[in-house]
């Protein structure tokens, strides 16, 4: 399928479901004010762009319902049409997999939810576009035979292609669902059997072999009781041992570099004073002086992991870590950058890694849990920086590198 018509699929769907919403009657009048709000050819820009264009030119209603009222519910809608671009975007690469492990991520990101933003059943903008990148994937039946093994994705793919607008516009995706097989009901003269059997059961056993069958119904219920103290424990420890290495366990802030200047007691060092909304700024020693020059981190907007526990680096002290993007060989590294638009002190926010909003003052050293997640996070063949193919995200958009496929430290 050429992107091209899969692309003119998604604009068709999206422009159904806003001409629904605002019981507009000229299709057409709707579908080329969304050409124009984006100014130019359908493709040029991603498409989670071209979906909020669409969007937005359909009025204020339809933004409503589809790119959601809350603040909280806008940024999460923001981060999947982030995703689908960048997911759009490697397609071609993806198709030489089994199964690829976004697509791992995304029925992972299901397991207990219907729709990819918000808690309940309504689908918003993010849906479509993600239907739209997804369904060209997993229509591959060569490429993908193993799509059992994605269910919650399925039954979510089910769910949206359902809806009028899509079943008139995509090709239907066959999905096999779950059978239920009842246990067979016995026979009323083997219930009877049954009955007898277990009421003859207990004058039939001797003395000694009633006060045997007690001891060990006991010692069963004592070993079962030990089996859940045991079990328990270590569920308890994984459950913190996660908690510990999600990426929500970082407060990474929007920062801008006021001041740099070398480092006086190594020549690869620069030291930074970088302000990030807190009223002062953090002074941060960084291995770039090798990579960029002071007047190209001069005013820069950079990340700052700020809850690091501060530390002196050859007798200066740090009181903070920048994110940098390297390519493999670590002949090229730079700081991963907030789009224009992000506000200084901001936090990053990964979608579905949420987790508490109020993290660590100070990350505790002996658990290295920034080390721990580093694997996860590189940046993908758009240069978007993320974590387990999961866009870091600010108000204004995704954060990015001009390093691609590169690692994250």
């Amino acid at each position: 399928m050429a992107a091209s018509l899969n692309h003119e699929r998604v604009r068709k769907f999206i422009v159904s479901i806003c001409k629904r919403i605002n019981s507009a009657e000229d299709d057409d009048a709707q579908e080329s004010a969304a050409a124009a709000s984006f100014g130019g050819e359908f493709g040029t820009k991603g498409l989670g762009f071209e979906c909020r264009s669409i969007v937005e030119a359909a009025g204020a209603t339809a933004a409503d319902r589809l790119l959601g009222t809350t603040p909280e519910m806008q940024a999460e809608v923001s981060q999947w049409l982030s995703f689908a671009s960048s997911f759009d975007a490697a397609k071609t690469k993806l198709k030489n997999l089994t199964i690829d492990g976004r697509l791992q991520l995304l029925n992972m990101h299901l397991e207990d939810r219907t729709v990819f933003a918000g808690r309940g059943v309504a689908i918003s903008l993010a849906d479509l576009s993600m239907f739209a990148v997804v369904h060209e994937i997993v229509t591959d039946e060569e490429s993908y035979p193993e799509l059992v093994q994605l269910p919650h994705l399925l039954r979510w793919i089910d769910y949206i292609q359902n809806k009028d607008a899509a079943a008139k516009i995509f090709p239907r995706i066959p999905v096999k669902k779950a059978t239920f097989d009842p246990p067979q009901q016995q026979s009323p003269v083997a219930l009877a059997c049954n009955r007898i059997a277990l009421a003859s059961l207990p004058s039939s056993l001797s003395t000694d072999d009633k006060t045997a069958a007690k001891s060990v119904k006991k010692t069963e219920e004592e070993s079962s009781s030990k089996k859940k103290i045991k079990n328990q424990k270590p569920a308890a420890a994984q459950k913190k041992k996660e908690s510990d290495t999600n990426v929500s366990v970082l407060d990474i802030r929007v920062g801008l570099i006021k001041k740099v200047w070398k480092h006086p007691g190594a020549d690869a060092l620069y030291v930074e004073e970088i302000d990030i909304g807190e009223g002062n700024v953090r002074q941060v020693v960084s291995g770039l002086a090798k990579f960029l020059t002071l007047e190209q981190i001069q005013n820069r907007k950079v990340l700052v992991l700020r809850n690091v526990k501060p530390g002196k680096v050859r007798d200066v002290l740090s009181s903070g870590l920048v994110p940098c993007a390297s390519n493999t060989d670590h002949t090229q590294c730079e700081p991963v950058m907030p789009p224009d638009g992000a506000r200084i002190g901001e936090r990053i926010t990964v979608a579905g890694c949420e987790g508490s909003s109020s993290p660590e003052e100070i990350l505790n050293p002996k658990k290295k849990q920034f080390e721990n997640l580093q694997p996860d996070l590189t940046t993908d063949d758009a240069g978007v920086a993320n974590y387990q193919v999961k866009p870091f995200m600010t108000t204004a958009g995704a954060c990015t590198s001009s390093i691609v496929n590169g690692t994250i430290k």
